[in-house]
């Protein structure tokens, strides 16, 4: 018991702020522009025995990451990719592997999977989404290409994309499928086939 004509002491809760979980496998889904991270190890190809972890993401794009983006700890791995590196990627599916490599030149897959590549806000216009002005380009590109054996470019957010024509419908038809979904979100997506015919 307290004695008279004494007061408690405050009580004080110290907060603690708790440590950010680092996922264990690769995303599902990643806004492009953002750090991208995870830790991943494979039991059967140890880091400590020399084993090397790289990763190739295709897509609209290819992105590829190695030793500038992955570190071994211990057996496993530690995958930080910057945002820089992520942030001048189109929107997408990529489709990526991952690969063991050891000093004599072995190369194993030891996973596959897909990532979904969301819109970067911090450098959108508010204006067309990037399927949208991917939609116009190649439309324009395809019809002002007459040769089939040519090869079409088109120019975006300073960067030069080519493409040969089968590829560029190809794009063009995956771009339309975007920009549907965009537009009537609770449907789910069409298939577009495009084939432009040369004069």
């Amino acid at each position: 018991m307290r004695p008279k004509g004494t007061q408690a002491a405050p009580f004080c809760v110290r907060s603690q702020r708790l440590a950010r979980e680092i996922p264990t496998t690769e995303p599902a889904e990643a806004i492009l522009g953002d750090t991208w991270e995870w830790d991943r190890s494979f039991s059967d190809y140890p880091a400590g025995d020399g084993w090397t972890l790289t990763y190739s993401f295709v897509g609209v794009e290819r992105m590829d990451l190695g030793a500038s983006e992955i570190t071994a700890v211990g057996d496993g791995w530690a995958v930080r990719v910057p945002a820089d590196k992520t942030q001048g990627f189109p929107p997408g599916a990529y489709r990526w592997a991952a690969f063991a490599t050891d000093a004599d030149g072995r190369r194993f897959t030891l996973a596959t999977g897909t990532l979904i590549g969301r819109e970067n806000f911090a450098t959108h216009d508010g204006g067309q989404t990037h399927a949208e002005k991917m939609v116009e380009l190649l439309e324009a590109a395809l019809e002002a290409q007459a040769t089939n054996g040519m090869p079409v470019s088109v120019s975006i957010n300073g960067r030069s994309l080519t493409y040969d024509r089968g590829r560029a419908e190809q794009m063009l038809g995956i771009y339309r499928a975007q920009v549907d979904q965009h537009r009537n979100p609770g449907r789910s997506m069409r298939r577009h086939e495009v084939r432009f015919v040369a004069p």
